[in-house]
């Protein structure tokens, strides 16, 4: 189901930091409720009911079949209030996205083999994990506040939640590598802290190739199957495309290490070190 969810809300909406909070905008050009309807009964064709409520209307259908979409874009007249839940032909997945307005929003995800539940309003951020692996339960005054401790427990199971259903991964406002070094995060969740020195990075987008010098790059996340994906956050901006580099030099406080770019699941890379 989130390959599904990907596809059809990758261009819909957008996940914002504002004021420490996770906030959902809509994307340009959302478009009427009978092309969100026809969208999502494409892009679920495996769902039973589909149910789509907008600011300027209302359509339904049930073909018969298990599981269901349900969709509300700002359907109270609201701005910014948005409403998403899935439910699997088996009912064993349920995602559930709701925000009532910017900065107060809650997630809802259960399937047989995690559980995740976030709420936030102003002031107050809690996140609530139990998955395979790990469990966490964390509240902060804001959204950054809770990647302290069991940071990895909330990376995989919450922001690779974002990823895997919205194809969104504000991990550029959550985690931060000390100036002048880059941490490798690999898909053993083992972590390589050091330096790289090198040419710019060559990368190849849909609409042409880029270099990209390390000093401007903050973070590279590569996806699981789609090498042609990974997305490089800028200072300016960040674009998804295929990295050409095969092996990553690092050096370490105890050597040189290569670091095989298919053992890496995220790059972050700190500031340029200010001379004093």
């Amino acid at each position: 189901m989130a390959r599904q969810a990907r596809g059809f809300f990758e261009r819909l909406i957008d996940f914002k930091i504002e004021n420490d909070l996770l906030v959902v905008h809509p994307s340009p050009g959302l478009g009427s409720s009978g092309n969100l309807h026809t969208q999502a009964s494409n892009a679920f064709p495996n769902i039973g009911e589909i149910r789509v409520r907008y600011a300027r209307g209302s359509t339904s259908m049930h073909r018969g079949s298990g599981g269901s979409v349900q969709l509300s874009f700002e359907a109270d007249g609201s701005p910014g209030s948005f409403s998403f839940r899935l439910v699997s032909p088996d009912g064993g997945e349920t995602m559930l996205l709701s925000q009532t307005e910017p900065g107060s929003l809650t997630l809802e995800y259960t399937s047989a083999s995690a559980t995740v539940s976030y709420s936030q309003t102003r002031g107050k951020c809690q996140l609530k994990i139990k998955a395979r692996g790990g469990r966490l339960s964390v509240t902060k005054k804001g959204f950054g506040e809770l990647f302290g401790e069991g940071g990895d427990i909330a990376q995989k199971h919450f922001i690779g939640l974002l990823d895997a259903f919205f194809d969104k991964v504000p991990f550029a406002y959550v985690f931060a590598a000390p100036p002048g070094k880059v941490i490798f995060h690999l898909k053993g969740d083992a972590l390589v802290v050091g330096e790289v020195k090198g040419p710019d990075l060559s990368f190849e987008t849909a609409y042409g190739p880029l270099k990209l010098p390390w000093s401007e790059i903050r973070q590279i996340t590569f996806p699981e199957d789609k090498p042609e994906d990974v997305v490089v956050t800028m200072q300016r901006f960040t674009p998804k495309g295929k990295l050409d580099v095969d092996v990553f030099e690092v050096t370490t406080a105890y050597g040189l290490l290569r670091v095989q770019t298919s053992d890496v699941r995220e790059v972050f890379v700190g500031p340029p070190v200010v001379e004093k």
